[in-house]
């Protein structure tokens, strides 16, 4: 999975972690395997639990235009989801209908919804995990990245690195329901624990800007990164 963008979701359950597939061998079963996981209760603190063969992880693969389905529990690739053909001079004409640069992946935090993001065709698929189908797609911003569900899942915000704006997707119906203007070169989308507020990183500019997510409009500015390309973020689980 080197050089694929992964996540995992746990099929109906109601949290979604990171495994360390490193722990077992390829060829055994993942005996031993656990995933960090927030609670609901005892104030949001995480515990291990067990990776089953009911979670999977999904990698998105930017040359074959196609997301890969893994049972983590036995190390064993179980299928791909096609989204594009094989990337070829052919994907880029005007007539090509599929997506092309599947890359970023975002899972709902039921894990019910799969958010991808393809930065080349500019579209966001959502597919369903309980099935693997996919249940709409919309065309987005240039450029887009990285995205996220919003905490109830109605909504899939993701930036559109070749313009100033995140575009904030129906994740039930499909379609836009607005563009916010964040600033130059806007590149992932991070949610609060909470569920409040959105975190936009930018490749263009040395700063992170805050929006609200229910107004849609920008909370405020942190402005002072060492530099500008800032190509990834994290927030604490707290969320300070």
């Amino acid at each position: 999975m080197l050089g694929a963008t992964a996540a995992l979701a746990g099929i109906g359950a109601t949290a979604v972690g990171a495994v360390d597939l490193a722990q077992a061998q390829p060829s055994s079963p993942a005996a031993g395997l656990y995933s960090e996981v927030r609670t609901t209760a005892g104030g949001g603190t995480s515990v291990k639990v067990p990776v089953s063969g009911r979670d999977r992880v999904y990698t998105a693969d930017q040359t074959s235009n196609t997301v890969t389905v893994i049972d983590p529990s036995i190390n064993r690739t179980l299928g791909t989801i096609a989204l594009g053909a094989q990337r070829l001079g052919a994907t880029l004409s005007p007539q090509y209908t599929g997506d092309v640069g599947v890359h970023g992946l975002a899972a709902s935090r039921d894990g019910k919804r799969l958010g991808v993001v393809s930065v080349t065709s500019n579209t966001v698929t959502v597919i369903d995990t309980a099935t693997n189908k996919v249940i709409h797609e919309t065309d987005v911003g240039r450029a887009s990245h990285e995205g996220v569900f919003t905490a109830d899942g109605k909504q899939f915000w993701v930036a559109d690195r070749g313009r100033d704006t995140v575009t904030v997707v129906d994740a039930v119906r499909g379609g836009v329901v607005s563009q916010i203007k964040v600033g130059p070169g806007p590149f992932k989308v991070l949610l609060s624990p909470d569920g409040r507020t959105a975190y936009i990183n930018h490749i263009s500019a040395p700063e992170i800007t805050a929006v609200d997510v229910r107004t849609h409009e920008i909370r405020y500015t942190v402005k002072g990164l060492g530099d500008a390309f800032s190509s990834d973020a994290a927030i604490s689980p707290d969320g300070t």
